[in-house]
């Protein structure tokens, strides 16, 4: 009897549909998620289809078990497209995503909670999932949620918002690398919340889509919108999300040795590749540490040195000179101009 109780709980195994070049590390990440329960009969008849009808339906049970997990039902799809209805009601990006947060609110905690953040010129979008426990399937199911959202806004305004970064509410790096293909920007993890960042002037982009295409676009999306995707993470992306990864981890940053290590690749073959995008490792470097200098001259109040601190220099007069040098302005300088 006790063999026979084991083999009835034991997870039921289906097919994988092939997935696109780039996304097979998160089709396997999904697909192991969903092995830890026998698949619901509406997964089972899409598993052996094309992977852009079976990527929504997996991803919509892991919500209904990550939901389970925290006591509650998630977002049903007729309170997703009520949600986008409600946006299309706006004249603004900026007031569209202020519906979808009143929205949300009014389904507070099913729906999450979602705000708006503007500083120098970016805008950054949040989501808070209010996850009671924080899981690799909770990952699957929020970091797709916030791409749906940008696929959404993007569409609204029939412009992509092409996201500077995206910060996810996780704490295990090595669980996000398969979304470095999904998430089109550097992906930096460990946040309160899920989010990306995006070019401010965007927000006042009017709307420009109909209720009559909206039913179009709930028909296709998202299966359209992956389909849609550049095929596999370039190199330089990858080489430019670990960089914005160990400067938001640790504070430094690993030599070309190091992270060409870290990618599987040797040295040579790093430096090669990114010179065929027309790029280097000390530009991706410093690019990295521009951006991030900046983000803490404008978002907090640490003075030049913890800032050099905290990006690795040795002391302020070297960050000094690096930062003169990408900007042509003293660090206090910028400060000054870039806050009100």
């Amino acid at each position: 009897m006790a063999k026979k109780a084991s083999k009835s709980q034991a997870p039921r195994q289906y097919p994988l549909p092939e997935p696109p070049s780039g996304l097979g590390e998160l089709a396997q990440s999904v697909q192991q998620e969903l092995a830890n329960e026998p698949p619901s009969e509406t997964l089972a008849e899409v598993s052996s289809e094309n992977f852009y009808q079976w990527y929504p339906v997996a991803i919509a049970e892991l919500a209904v078990r990550a939901a389970r997990i925290d006591g509650q039902p998630p977002m049903t799809r007729r309170e997703v497209e009520l949600l986008y209805r409600c946006c299309l009601s706006a004249r603004s990006l900026g007031d569209a995503i202020a519906v979808a947060a009143d929205f949300c609110a009014m389904l507070l905690p099913r729906a999450g909670a979602l705000a708006l953040e503007c500083y120098e010129g970016r805008a950054v979008f949040w989501m808070d999932s209010l996850r009671v426990r924080a899981s690799r399937a909770a990952l699957l199911v929020d970091a797709t949620g916030l791409y749906a959202y940008m696929e959404f806004f993007g569409w609204l305004i029939a412009q992509p918002l092409q996201p500077q970064r995206f910060m996810l509410g996780h704490p295990r790096r090595d669980d996000a690398e398969p979304f470095i293909a999904l998430l089109p920007a550097p992906i930096t993890v460990s946040h309160r919340r899920y989010g990306f960042e995006f070019d401010a002037q965007l927000l006042k982009s009017p709307i420009r889509r109909t209720p009559e295409q909206l039913t179009d676009f709930l028909q296709r999306f998202p299966g359209a919108a992956l389909a849609g995707m550049p095929v596999g993470a370039t190199l330089k992306h990858r080489a430019r999300s670990r960089l914005v990864a160990a400067l938001s981890d640790a504070g430094t940053l690993p030599d070309a040795t190091v992270l060409a290590a870290e990618m599987g690749v040797s040295t040579a073959t790093l430096r090669r590749r990114l010179a065929e995008a027309g790029s280097s490792y000390r530009e991706l470097r410093d690019e990295c540490l521009k951006e991030a200098a900046e983000y803490y001259l404008c978002a907090t109040e640490w003075p030049i040195e913890h800032v050099a601190h905290r990006l690795g220099f040795t002391d302020g007069a070297a960050f000094r000179r690096a930062f003169h040098r990408w900007t042509g302005l003293a660090p206090h300088a910028w400060r000054k101009q870039a806050l009100p």
